[in-house]
């Protein structure tokens, strides 16, 4: 969906949205509405949830539009016993990237171990049950994340959640089919990172969102690093400045290369637009800011979050829509960058 499109659907939900939560929040403020009463039900229901189920309207009705949306603007105080015990019963959805990707391996390792069994000729017919059972049982982690979001939209008691929980999956889109590893980050990065977020502050969704690996392997940020013959940040030299509080010499390494992906993403789709003012060379610019914003490998044991790494940092000087990022900086180059891009005014 391009940007456009986007930016007018989320002015649409606002614009219905604002005018209401003003009159609940001051009934005595507010100013005459256009709408019947009946009116307003139907049109809430439209805008703010995914339509009238049975019985919504007549409640809505009763309990009055504003204390509707005033309810719906804060679903953790909304009991949803029916959606939530549902979703608990989803391992594809509840379960950790790690626990995914222990108990459904990708298809292509199960099917080469099929075929290396056969070769072998080593394959009893127990042994190929369980294989073709680790094949169907792994559509799981993809098939029970969107059974999980079709559940919610239909009878989550949430509604408004829902529709921003869908509004924001599509603006921060990723997708499953981008690489073996992608789809088991798919249920954390909705359960973790959008949904949390999407009645609060669009910088830490944003920065939220760039850190989180189901983006960092969309967008190839994952693999990005500073060009070959770069200033880097060498690991030795950053225990060093965290040790003595000072600024640190870069260091030249060679480097596999920059990757602007993410950088172009993030000013065309997630932040200014097409046509928000910025150019090439802050593409580039952004780019280099986000070297070093990987995936800690999971043989480390630690979770495989978001790790930086300064040795593949450009730690050279900046300047990204006007800004300049001084030289020698580690990850607090993209954090700059996500402040700057959130603050403008093409953004908002």
């Amino acid at each position: 969906m391009s940007w456009s499109v986007r930016r007018s659907s989320v002015l649409a939900v606002l614009g219905a949205l604002w005018p209401m939560v003003v009159g609940a929040q001051d009934m005595s403020a507010a100013p005459a509405r256009e709408q019947t009463a009946d009116q307003q039900v139907r049109h809430v229901l439209n805008r703010l949830a995914f339509g009238a189920r049975p019985g919504d309207y007549e409640r809505v009705r009763t309990m009055g539009v504003d204390a509707w949306i005033a309810q719906q603007l804060q679903p953790r105080r909304i009991p949803d016993p029916v959606v939530d015990s549902l979703v608990r019963e989803l391992e594809g959805y509840t379960k950790s990237p790690e626990q995914l990707r222990r108990d459904y391996p990708p298809p292509a390792q199960v099917q080469q171990q099929v075929r290396r069994a056969g070769a072998a000729a080593t394959m009893t017919g127990a042994d190929s049950a369980v294989l073709r059972r680790q094949l169907a049982e792994g559509r799981r982690v993809v098939a029970d994340v969107q059974v999980a979001r079709v559940a919610r939209a239909v009878a989550s008691e949430r509604q408004l959640e829902e529709v921003l929980v869908d509004f924001w999956l599509n603006h921060f889109s990723v997708f499953s089919g981008k690489n073996a590893q992608e789809r088991y980050y798919l249920a954390e990065y909705e359960r973790d990172v959008i949904r949390p977020r999407v009645l609060g502050n669009f910088r830490e969704l944003l920065g939220a969102v760039a850190k989180h690996p189901a983006m960092l392997i969309y967008l190839d940020n994952f693999q990005s690093a500073a060009d070959s013959g770069r200033p880097t940040l060498a690991p030795v030299l950053q225990n060093q400045r965290r040790g003595r509080g000072g600024a640190m010499p870069p260091q030249r390494v060679a480097r596999r290369g920059l990757n602007e992906n993410y950088a172009r993403e993030l000013l065309e789709l997630h932040t200014l637009g097409v046509d928000g003012g910025y150019t090439q060379a802050d593409v580039v610019n952004v780019a280099r800011a986000f070297t070093g914003w990987t995936i800690r490998p999971p043989q480390l044991g630690q979770g495989d979050g978001f790790l930086f790494t300064p040795i593949s940092h450009d730690a050279g000087e900046k300047t990204v829509l006007g800004v300049k990022l001084r030289a020698g900086r580690g990850v607090e180059d993209g954090e700059q960058v996500l402040d700057i891009v959130a603050k403008h005014p093409s953004t908002a």
